[in-house]
């Protein structure tokens, strides 16, 4: 590994930077900025775990981080995620993509290389959003980074703009689990403001400019492909991504999280290096992660959800709640206002629009079997 660092070119005219929550330590992306004579270049830079293959076994095996409540299993041990982290004031490898801007945004070219940088800074969004947000993008006011974010805000509504799409996380609820003094904390956080639409943007565009690259150079790749009327999936067959409404798409930027990302990165490395060294499309490696992905990330799903729901149940218990006011979110399910517990009200009243209100009253809650029992108490329709 020593080697291959110091075959790398170490860039020091850039500063880069996180955007991630308080609670990540598996730091996969970062961000740079410039301001040229003739418009911007904009770096995504992604942490290259894939420069040791030897890591490959493992990645297939656990296939994904495990998150759940207060805890999550790292896909890589932490020793090694810890190794490749983005942490600030760190220099590490990573895997960039430079997108050349003129000054009116239009992206004129793009550029890859594995590099080495020296990280500056972790902006986390607890404290980011306060200052960097919708009500607050015409303030003139200081916070970090305020001219390179505005950028990237600029660019990220121009790419939604451009794909037709709206970000995939716009107005999303996520819910923040914490726990102290043996209690459970339940925090909602909607998604949707400028720091989530600029990752998100900035994701999609560097997942689908290495999709094409990998397509062209007929290397293999694991994309996610989506068609009309069929749901995501995961193949080695190029196609489009309808739902993004991008020609080619793979996961490739959180490379210490996913087994797909990091057997993607490697052949972007070997790509990029003029090397030969990539994953052939009859690897037994990358063959495992693309037929057994999906699978294996649906359990995981199912324990963080059924995790939640034991901890969303003990925080009514704890908090001694009997009555909540509940929210229609689509014909007759309910989610429990600040909880992300869902609820079918079919056949106790008739389906609402969106948004309609309620009123349950909550008894027999089951820690067991993840159930309780409610009636209806106050109906606005």
């Amino acid at each position: 590994m020593a080697k291959i660092l110091d075959t790398l070119d170490e860039n020091l005219v850039i500063k880069v930077f996180s955007i991630d929550d308080s609670h990540t330590t598996e730091i996969d992306d970062a961000f740079s900025v410039q301001i040229t004579d003739t418009g911007f270049t904009i770096g995504v830079h992604i942490a290259a775990p894939a420069l040791n293959l030897d890591l490959a076994d493992i990645v297939a095996e656990n296939i994904s981080t495990i998150y759940y409540p207060g805890h999550k299993l790292t896909m890589l041990p932490e020793s090694v995620s810890q190794q490749f982290s983005l942490v600030a004031k760190t220099k590490v490898p990573v895997v960039s993509i430079y997108f050349i801007l003129d000054q009116e945004f239009n992206l004129l070219e793009s550029t890859s290389k594995v590099e080495l940088v020296t990280i500056t800074d972790n902006l986390r969004i607890e404290t980011l959003e306060l200052m960097f947000n919708q009500d607050n993008l015409d303030t003139d006011h200081a916070y970090p980074y305020k001219t390179e974010l505005k950028i990237l805000y600029k660019f990220a509504l121009l790419l939604e703009e451009k794909r037709g799409k709206a970000s995939m996380n716009n107005l999303v609820i996520d819910y923040n689990f914490s726990f102290e003094n043996n209690k459970v904390q339940i925090k909602p956080r909607i998604r949707g403001n400028p720091i989530d639409k600029l990752v998100s943007e900035l994701m999609i565009l560097a997942n689908g400019s290495w999709g094409r690259m990998l397509t062209n150079a007929f290397i293999p790749a694991i994309y996610r492909v989506k068609q009309p009327n069929y749901p995501v999936n995961m193949t080695l067959t190029p196609a489009s991504h309808t739902g993004l409404n991008v020609d080619y798409y793979t996961w490739a930027t959180s490379p210490l999280r996913r087994a797909a990302d990091y057997i993607n990165q490697k052949q972007i490395i070997s790509l990029v290096n003029g090397q030969k060294d990539h994953f052939s499309a009859t690897d037994l490696i990358l063959l495992e992660v693309v037929e057994n992905f999906d699978t294996k990330y649906g359990k995981y799903i199912d324990f963080q959800n059924k995790l939640e729901r034991y901890w969303s149940l003990q925080y009514l218990i704890q908090e001694q709640i009997s009555e909540r006011n509940a929210i229609f979110t689509y014909k007759s399910t309910v989610q429990l206002e600040g909880i992300p517990l869902e609820i079918n009200l079919h056949g106790f009243t008739t389906p609402k629009a969106k948004g309609t209100q309620i009123r349950l009253k909550i008894y027999n809650i089951n820690l067991a079997k993840l159930n309780f029992e409610f009636k209806i108490i106050e109906d606005n329709g």
